[in-house]
């Protein structure tokens, strides 16, 4: 194996944990955030320039709390499958069983991460100069399209691996 290749399956698996690590950091900012501004008023002025500051605020409540669990659990699972496909490829580089199911796992679990964006408002934070905003954002049609493209690769890959496993198979079977 090239020593470019060899890094791969550790890098995921390294990216996969760093992850895991940063998730449910984000949602604890994001909630935190929701729960510090829950009392703030919709509309502040700036001392030093004057301009009016709009505050578009999620309310800090369970189903804001749910959402951002479920976002955190779904996006664990999507990592722990990607951790599989590095795992697999660090057990059996190449053309395998394992690593074809880890794909297809991978592609199972971006479909059902695509599909909570899609349904499940969750919260997120927008900062720029005169507005803050704390909303409950479904994805917008950038991320449906890129989670759609990384689940369509993710079962391609599965499937191109599952049928070179099975060429493989059937040439053994000659010899």
């Amino acid at each position: 194996m090239k020593p470019q290749t060899r890094l791969l399956p550790p890098l995921l698996v390294s990216a996969a944990w760093l992850g895991m690590l940063l998730c449910p950091l984000y949602a604890i900012v994001i909630g935190g955030a929701a729960r510090a501004m829950a009392g703030a008023p919709k509309i502040a002025h700036d001392a030093a320039s004057g301009a009016t500051i709009h505050f578009d605020i999620v309310p800090f409540d369970a189903w804001t709390v749910s959402s951002l669990a479920a976002m955190v659990a779904l996006q664990w699972f999507v990592l722990w499958q990607l951790r599989g496909v590095g795992a697999a490829l660090l057990r059996q580089p190449g053309i395998g069983a394992g690593v074809a199911s880890a794909f297809r796992r991978l592609g199972h679990a971006l479909f059902a991460y695509g599909l909570f964006g899609i349904v499940v408002p969750t919260p997120a934070r927008h900062v720029s100069a005169l507005q803050v905003q704390l909303v409950a954002e479904r994805f917008g049609y950038s991320q449906v399209y890129l989670i759609a493209v990384a689940c369509l690769c993710a079962y391609a890959t599965a499937w191109l691996l599952g049928e070179s496993l099975r060429l493989k198979e059937e040439n053994e079977g000659f010899v």
